[in-house]
């Protein structure tokens, strides 16, 4: 082995922490609505109370069960596209912060996260 000890760990955290933002973003945007959905469509009743009519249309109305599948069908692109979005955003302001040359170098405080900035001249 070659190079310091720590140093495969320092990659492999990087690697990780360079990742983060995408999980966040698709773990709110897809997975978060995916479970509370699934959770919706398993513990909803599958009748009407009070003997309702079921269904779309002449005064009749779906049923707790229709109606979550209903909304989760619908909503289910809107939230792909979202969290494609997301993503895109994401990579392109890393992108471009990556890109601009840096004025400022900042640390933080590992207590406290605040902020220090030495300007370069």
């Amino acid at each position: 082995m070659t190079g310091a000890p720590g140093l495969r760990h320092r990659r492999r955290m990087t690697m990780d922490r360079s990742r983060t933002p995408y999980v966040w973003a698709l773990a709110l945007l897809w997975a978060l609505p995916a479970v509370g959905f699934a959770a919706w469509i398993l513990t909803a009743p599958d009748h009407n109370p009070d003997g309702q009519c079921e269904g779309i249309g002449f005064g009749c109305t779906l049923t707790p069960h229709d109606g979550a599948v209903f909304l989760a069908a619908i909503s289910t692109p809107v939230l792909l596209l979202a969290g494609g979005l997301a993503c895109l955003t994401i990579w392109v302001l890393r992108r471009r912060a990556a890109r601009r040359p840096h004025r400022a170098t900042g640390t933080s405080h590992p207590a406290t996260g605040a902020w220090s900035v030495a300007l370069r001249p």
